[in-house]
């Protein structure tokens, strides 16, 4: 009996079938773009780190009023004035701590706080003792600038402020990640 031939050589009968068993993938992405993702993953975990790592001052707010100059008990060649601060900054606010004030159109920036009255002090206690009408309590502080503000000029101005108390990682400041990270 003849054996019977195949009319394919057997060479391309093995090629034909190691051609289907291999594993083709299809291609979604160009290199490219592909190198273009692992460098965008690369900068976003950078800028996350140095995110993490940068810390940006904490400040609180208040408002005031410069004393004239025969009303302070300080040193002649400054200036002062009564501030007002909310009263959960009662734990953070400390002498030394430099103060960026404003007086009308004036910025300050070489102020320090001098004193800080103990405690919380109560809008009565507040309009009584420094004449002043605000609507909650609040912690007063008293600030000096330097070199001194001309005492006549600016004497019974309101004076706006804001006092250093720290500093955050400015991670934290993002809503939901400083719950997150802990602070």
């Amino acid at each position: 009996m003849m054996s019977r031939q195949h009319i394919f050589r057997d060479k391309a009968i093995q090629h034909y079938r190691q051609s289907h068993e291999r594993d083709i993938l299809p291609r979604i992405v160009a290199p490219q773009v592909f190198l273009f993702l692992w460098i965008l993953l690369g900068l976003l975990l950078a800028s996350t780190v140095l995110t993490w790592l940068e810390q940006v001052p904490t400040r609180v707010e208040g408002s005031g009023i410069v004393l004239d100059q025969n009303r302070a008990v300080n040193e002649s060649d400054s200036s002062i004035a009564v501030v007002f601060l909310p009263a959960e900054s009662v734990d953070k606010v400390h002498n030394g701590q430099f103060v960026q004030a404003q007086v009308g159109a004036k910025e300050l920036s070489d102020a320090v706080v001098l004193t800080v009255e103990p405690g919380i002090k109560s809008p009565n206690e507040i309009k009584l003792r420094y004449g002043q009408a605000i609507a909650e309590p609040a912690v007063v502080a008293i600030i000096g600038f330097r070199p001194a503000l001309l005492a006549q000029e600016y004497a019974g101005t309101l004076i706006h402020v804001q006092v250093l108390v720290g500093t955050q990682r400015m991670l934290s400041l993002l809503p939901g990640v400083g719950r997150w990270i802990g602070v």
